[in-house]
């Protein structure tokens, strides 16, 4: 029998074009399978896009790039070749429409510069993990990020016209806690929050999960849109509106189950309410929750009597799947002012509290119950 090198050249490279083809495929169906668990939300894998819509940070085409690393100088240009240390020594170099790259670990990060209309500033992460990170400044676009071990809110936005996608929060607001050991010994902080002073926020694609605290949290925040996010395992509301206006949840997923329990109970799903604040008044007004899913929670969807019980206005809970509710699909506490709740997929009759039930606008339309 004739050795490999004695065999003719062309079965030879034939061989070769096979083996090639071969391993290629193998190494095709790795990356696939990597994927799949990468992208799987029940795995909750960190640093990835877990949704179809969701933008590909690294298409980012701004006008000047600069990079911090964790094994970066702070003397240098903080060019592709020579990154800085520290965010602060890079945030000064930027400008609207400018890029700011994030790799390694990089602590607490707080963005103060703004950008523009028409040029935000882009804070992208690749392979990044903070320990916080606030957003002061206006006209900026976070994408990418991982949050963990945060004191209290893993992300907080206080700025105007900001976006934050494709990011993970996990374990953050260890001053109650952490690893599902929670209690109420510090302040309810959110893996993602938007408060006072925030306007014009979107929160899209971003995964939260197993926080001692909430999931989002929006309060006292107006123009904030909510959209594409998983909301998984935290130890108070998975998503909170409190005291806030025009703002939109849709397309979200909330799942609860037995690993964070507050007094024995899962979380809430999502729930709008409006606690009081000195100076804000009473502004719950215009919220619509739309298209959302939600699991396995002790309440599914919530609306709260207002502390001072005034009215919860122009409210509307319209199109969302309600599965496996631990006590209500849907309740209603809240004395309505315009408030409908239309066309949900509900697992359990919707639940209207007897003492608002005839004290202003409250109309149920078109729910359909579908009893496991």
């Amino acid at each position: 029998m004739k050795t490999f090198f004695q065999r003719p050249a062309k079965l030879i490279l034939k061989d070769l074009f096979l083996s090639i083809l071969v391993v290629s495929i193998i190494i095709g169906l790795d990356r696939l399978a990597l994927t799949y668990f990468e992208n799987t939300p029940n795995e909750m894998t960190l640093g990835n896009c877990v949704l179809e819509n969701c933008e590909t940070p690294f298409s980012i085409t701004g006008i000047n790039h600069f990079y911090v690393s964790s094994k970066g100088q702070d003397n240098s240009t903080c060019d592709f070749n020579n990154p800085c240390l520290t965010f602060s020594h890079a945030e000064p170099l930027a400008k609207p429409g400018d890029t700011i790259h994030l790799t390694g670990f990089l602590g607490n990060i707080t963005v103060k510069i703004s950008g523009a209309p028409a040029a935000p500033i882009n804070i992208v992460g690749e392979d990044v993990i903070l320990s916080g990170l606030a957003v002061d400044g206006n006209y900026i676009n976070v994408y990418n990020v991982e949050v963990t071990g945060a004191i209290s809110h893993g992300i907080i936005v206080n700025g105007k016209h900001v976006l934050i996608q494709d990011s993970i929060v996990h374990h953050s607001v260890t001053e109650n806690g952490i690893n599902s050991e929670c209690d109420t010994s510090g302040y309810w902080g959110s893996g993602i929050k938007a408060r006072i002073g925030a306007e014009h926020v979107t929160f899209r694609g971003n995964i939260v999960f197993d926080n001692c605290g909430e999931g989002f949290g929006i309060t006292r925040a107006v123009h904030v849109l909510l959209e594409d996010n998983i909301v998984r395992s935290n130890f108070s509301v998975g998503i909170y509106i409190d005291n806030s206006n025009h703002v939109i949840l849709k397309n979200n997923t909330v799942i609860c189950d037995d690993t964070y329990l507050r007094n024995g109970n899962r979380m809430s799903g999502i729930v709008l309410a409006a606690e009081i604040y000195e100076g804000w008044g009473m502004q719950l007004h215009d919220v619509s929750v739309l298209n959302n899913k939600v699991d396995s929670c002790y309440d599914n969807i919530t609306s709260w009597l207002t502390d001072d019980n005034s009215p919860s206005i122009n409210l509307t809970i319209d199109g969302n799947i309600s599965t496996d509710s631990v006590r209500r699909s849907i309740a209603i506490y809240s004395i309505n002012q315009n408030v409908i709740v239309s066309n949900n997929i509900i697992d359990k009759p919707i639940y209207v509290a007897e003492e608002v039930i005839n004290l202003g606008g409250l109309e149920l339309i078109d729910n359909i119950v579908n009893t496991p």
